[in-house]
């Protein structure tokens, strides 16, 4: 038992639980989209206070939903205290469009945005994220799906 009175078991199985009826963002519209990653304070269970999460458009796992060898354009705002950029992890894309800071482009600093464009040539399931900071930012919850759809 812990302080707040649950099982390490009961602690999981209410995560598990949150993680299936958290707010997820709509499956957005394959040609535009905006990511807005931010501080969202939230009440996990288990917790007695609200912890600090990094979320994209303030929801935990966005997902997308694209169609294959159509571009689609993401503006990604970064308003996090530190800088950011998004890869697309196993998406065969244009190396400018590649998400890993000071290698693939500069990060994205505080405050400022970066539009990502790039037609997904492989159907499949996804997963985007930071390439800064990464352990921090994906343990925070900074971390989306993407769908490419044949």
């Amino acid at each position: 038992m812990n302080k707040a009175g649950l099982t390490r078991r009961q602690a999981i199985a209410a995560g598990a639980a949150a993680m299936l009826i958290a707010p997820c963002a709509a499956d957005a519209a394959p040609d535009a989209v905006t990511l807005t990653a931010s501080v969202v304070p939230r009440t996990l269970p288990g917790n007695v206070g609200p912890s600090d999460l990094w979320l994209y458009n303030e929801a935990i796992a966005p997902v997308l939903r694209v169609r294959r060898n159509e571009f689609f354009t993401v503006d990604f705002r970064n308003r996090l205290a530190e800088h950011s950029a998004i890869h697309w992890h196993g998406v065969r894309v244009p190396h400018a469009m590649d998400g890993v800071p000071y290698i693939t482009q500069p990060p994205v600093q505080p405050g400022t945005d970066f539009t990502y464009k790039f037609a997904p040539p492989d159907p499949g399931t996804f997963f985007f994220h930071p390439h800064c900071n990464t352990v921090e930012a994906l343990g925070r919850g900074l971390a989306g799906v993407l769908i490419v759809e044949d």
